[in-house]
């Protein structure tokens, strides 16, 4: 197998851990990191140096790192969410092929713009939506598309995690709807459970593309001092009528392992972040099937790419392309929230982890559990911080414009 000579961009924050997984890759004669660039270089070089990248070659200046004749096999991108598209494009206009971190791009106008650069420079693009490769959630897609619970009707997401004060504070980009002029849109929808709303639009494929959205109910709330939301209720119906639920929130004080349950039409399946697969028969309640299938995700998508540009397999897990439905999505849920509503204070509590401030809503891990179980919206189960909001339709969306006045 040809060892594959990788380039970096961003080496900070989600790229450290790129770096980690490079240099186990390295260790096995897999890849090479050649090259990396990074505007703040002095700040992040001891990542490199810990790592023993001593001799991986290093520029500030993107156009430098792009044009030094390093002769890379694959770039892999792992910048702020708002220089994905235009680095991603310059990436593959200098004649590249890209790993980009997720999500891709924040509007549907900028992925159909990467979309044709793509089509254009013949550029192959993955997107780090990492659980898509994992083992255990391939077994379970396999399983569905076989028909292990019959037709697919309903998927719901649920992610229930804890962020402090901290986690909203770590980036400038982090918490914002837009930073600069450009959009951000980080919240439960886009970041920390995009891998969630991703993997089930995934799951709703039954027909070959016939997972888009049709159209999208979002309910949008923050409790932090943020733009974004930190606690999410969204309703999908896909093209091909399942009906999809993405309930989610950053503002418990007890963590819950996030899962994907899909009903069928002769049975139950559930996937979880800690690889635990179950599959159950309406009928046959001894018909059930417990496993847990453990790897690394990130590990195996990096195998997957890895692969395909070895030439051993025809297809990667997660392109370009197959991201435009979570971004289209995504930018429905924006626009039928239309605005992040606010949860009052009546309804929040604030804790300390370690001297800093926890922001949490009252009883939401119930709230949430409830909206699962009852496939509900929070505005549905009454809840008196909620506020209902309208279908938006995707036929004709192809422009994402809100909050840009604001």
């Amino acid at each position: 197998m040809k060892s594959l000579r990788f380039g970096l961009i961003g080496i900070g924050g989600i790229g450290e851990v790129h770096l980690k997984m490079i240099k186990a890759l390295t260790e096995q004669g897999k890849v090479e990191l050649v090259a990396v660039c990074d505007k703040y270089l002095a700040r992040y070089s001891e990542n490199l140096d810990k790592l023993g990248f001593l001799s991986t070659h290093r520029y500030e200046e993107l156009d430098d790192f792009l044009y030094s004749g390093e002769n890379m096999d694959l770039v892999i991108i792992s910048t702020p969410i708002p220089l994905h598209r235009d680095m991603c494009c310059k990436v593959m206009k200098a004649g590249y092929d890209v790993l980009l971190e997720k999500p891709p791009a924040v509007t549907i106008q900028d992925l159909d713009e990467m979309i044709k650069v793509k089509k254009e420079t013949k550029r192959f693009c993955a997107v780090g939506f990492q659980h898509t490769s994992e083992q255990s959630f391939v077994y379970f897609k396999d399983k569905i598309m076989q028909g292990e619970i019959g037709e697919v009707q309903f998927i719901c997401a649920q992610g229930i995690w804890t962020r402090d004060t901290g986690y909203f504070s770590r980036t400038p980009w982090a918490g914002k709807l837009m930073l600069q002029g450009n959009y951000v849109l980080d919240g439960t929808v886009n970041n920390p459970f995009a891998h969630a709303l991703n993997n089930c639009l995934i799951l709703a494929d039954i027909k070959e593309n016939g997972s888009s959205p049709k159209w999208v109910q979002g309910e949008l709330y923050h409790a932090n001092l943020i733009e974004a939301e930190d606690t999410s209720c969204v309703r999908i119906k896909t093209e091909n009528e399942v009906e999809i639920l993405f309930v989610t929130t950053l503002c418990s004080k007890d963590t819950e392992i996030p899962y994907i349950r899909v009903e069928g039409s002769k049975g139950i399946g559930c996937w979880d972040y800690d690889g635990n697969v179950t599959f159950r028969n309406y009928e046959d309640e001894e018909n059930y099937e417990s496993v847990q299938i453990e790897s690394d995700a990130f590990r195996d998508m990096y195998d997957n790419i890895i692969e395909f540009k070895n030439k051993n397999i025809d297809k990667i897990n997660c392109s370009l392309e197959d991201t435009r439905k979570f971004v289209l999505t995504s930018n429905l849920a924006f626009q039928s929230s239309f605005e992040i509503r606010d949860i009052h204070e009546k309804d929040k509590e604030v804790y300390e982890m370690e001297g800093v401030p926890l922001v949490t809503i009252k009883d939401i891990n119930d709230i949430v559990h409830r909206a699962a179980e009852e496939k509900k919206l929070f505005s549905e189960l009454s809840i008196g911080w909620s506020k209902k909001t309208e279908l938006v339709y995707a036929e004709g969306y192809n422009k994402f414009s809100l909050y840009e006045d604001a």
